[in-house]
């Protein structure tokens, strides 16, 4: 048929659609090859064919190929035919090289066995022996460089590629090659690369997100590079084998000032609970919410249209969160449009095509996203507390100095003002009965210990006590317990019971020892005694 092409015409539904072809000069009018120019095919032996473009080219007849100029039948080379299939051929494009004995007025009639040679083989003119294709002089007409008999009692072969050829997915014909040989493979894989195929021979290549330095494969920048990118909110990455500064989500680096810009951002966050069986119970981080962004993102363009740009999930456990990012300020109508139930649900809840399900009264207000908390702050911790981030009025941020440094001036990257900071003496910063300078540095006094956010926690926050204990607070140490009857120890864990046994048991060990040293002393007191008379002895001799 001629389905799709030239111009579908009804004349506005008043005729049946038919298809108009007034631009293609090989065409009629209604997009059929024109006489004219099958009957120069026919001159060729050849037959008309629409191409995809629609123009009209001459092609061999099916079963036939153009060999040396000339399309010759090569039916007896294709072993899927029968020697009923090349009998049912016109006499034009019939191959009498195989299927001898077959009457083309009686292709029903199957001639007795060994008398013919099927499609596949061919007879040899001397011997009259039925040869494999491959084995005779006629296989390079359906391989260029010949073909090889997959096994001696079947007629499947598969083509011998040239050296920049490969077997093609049908194992049978050869393409361009567009993969290497497997030494090839082995010898890029010993130099740490992967080896592509191009312009007709193998190069070896460093792998995805590496770099090539004097033929060693890197998977980092060059110390050059990373001193380039090392400014605030910035970073180096290869990519495509070429290495470039980069900066955090939502900045961009600016190539002339070689710093990260903050631009006009239009960032709002949403926050729902949705009617999801099949959602998980626990919290799951924004990695492990990829499996939905793609419901969600389609249920927030229908909801919002061409205005919405993107979206990113921010949380998806029990409350949604989800970034919304608009081309320009959303005016607040439009923000509230998730607020509305337009489509409710028979559970009782709200229906956002394609498959988003919200229960109902579970949207808050679409509200302005701090980047400080998603992007900014989080991307601090090498500054080591120089940096505190603030959202400031009309979509701009600040980097302000933390409060042991004081701030002299401040410089803007696009949205963003950076302060220019100079350290503090500690006395004027480390304020407050929790906090202490020692030696020109600000740490928690020993009541008190430092948390996971650099906060001075008192040490009986903790509940260190034990046994309905109560913690006080020290004054040469960090902490004491005041132990309940019963109990004693320094968080009051050992049983005053236990604590009296103990005891006892440390006086019976000490009586013991007392009567030994005693025994002791007593012994060594007599040995002594007879030394010194047995010294007087000697000396009144």
């Amino acid at each position: 048929g001629h389905y799709g092409r030239g111009l579908c015409v009804d004349q506005n539904g008043m005729f049946p659609a038919s298809c108009q072809c007034n631009d293609y000069p090989d065409l009629t009018l209604n997009c059929k090859v024109k006489e004219t120019v099958r009957a120069i095919c026919a001159t060729q032996d050849k037959v008309a064919r629409i191409n995809p473009d629609n123009s009209v080219s001459c092609d061999c007849p099916p079963h036939t190929k153009l060999i040396r100029g000339y399309c010759k039948p090569i039916a007896c080379l294709n072993a899927t035919l029968t020697c009923k299939d090349v009998c049912l051929m016109k006499d034009s494009h019939r191959d009498t090289r195989c299927c001898r004995n077959w009457d083309p007025d009686h292709c029903e009639r199957t001639p007795r066995n060994g008398s013919f040679c099927p499609p596949g083989y061919i007879a040899d003119l001397d011997t009259k022996e039925c040869k494999h294709v491959c084995n005779t002089t006629h296989a390079t007409d359906i391989c260029d460089h010949g073909c090889t008999q997959l096994s001696e009692d079947k007629a499947d072969y598969t083509c011998n590629c040239g050296p920049t050829q490969q077997l093609a997915n049908d194992g049978i014909s050869c393409v361009e090659r567009t993969k290497c040989h497997e030494e090839d493979v082995i010898k890029c894989e010993s130099e740490q690369k992967t080896c592509f195929y191009d312009n007709g021979k193998a190069v070896c290549r460093c792998r995805d997100n590496t770099l090539e330095i004097n033929g060693t494969c890197i998977d980092s920048c060059t110390s050059t590079k990373q001193r380039e990118c090392s400014v605030i909110f910035g970073k180096c990455k290869i990519i495509n084998h070429y290495e470039a500064c980069m900066c955090i989500e939502p900045l961009l680096w600016h190539p002339e000032e070689k710093k990260c810009f903050l631009e006009k951002t239009h960032k709002y966050v949403a926050r729902f609970r949705v009617n999801d069986t099949s959602s998980p119970s626990a919290e799951y981080g924004v990695g492990e919410c990829d499996d939905k962004h793609a419901m969600m993102e389609q249920a927030m363009q229908i909801l919002y249209g061409a205005s919405l740009t993107s979206i990113r999930m921010l949380q998806c456990f029990d409350e949604y969160k989800v970034e919304l990012n608009f081309a320009s300020e959303p005016p607040s109508v439009l923000l509230g449009k998730i607020r509305t139930c337009e489509h409710p649900n028979e559970n009782g809840g709200c229906f956002f095509p394609p498959a988003l399900n919200i229960v109902k009264d579970s949207v808050s207000e679409v509200r302005e996203e701090d980047l400080c908390e998603t992007y900014l702050t989080g991307n601090l911790g090498h500054m080591k507390g120089l940096y505190v981030c603030k959202k400031r009025e009309n979509g701009r941020y600040a980097l302000q100095c933390s409060e042991k440094y004081k701030s002299m001036s401040y410089f803007s990257q696009g949205m963003l003002d950076i302060s220019i900071c100079t350290e503090q003496k500690c006395e004027l910063y480390c304020t407050g009965p929790e906090r202490q300078c020692v030696e020109g540095k600000c740490v928690c006094h020993v009541n008190y210990f430092e948390d996971a956010e650099g906060v001075c926690v008192p040490h009986c926050s903790r509940k260190p006590c034990k046994n309905g204990g109560t913690c006080e607070t020290g004054v040469r140490t960090s902490f004491y317990c005041s132990c309940p009857p019963y109990f004693t120890g320094p968080t009051c864990e050992v049983p005053f019971q236990a604590y009296a046994d103990a005891q006892k048991k440390l006086s019976a060990v000490g009586v013991v020892l007392s009567v030994l040293i005693m025994f002791c002393v007593g012994a060594a007191a007599v040995v002594i005694r007879r030394i010194k008379n047995r010294n007087r002895a000697y000396e009144d001799l």
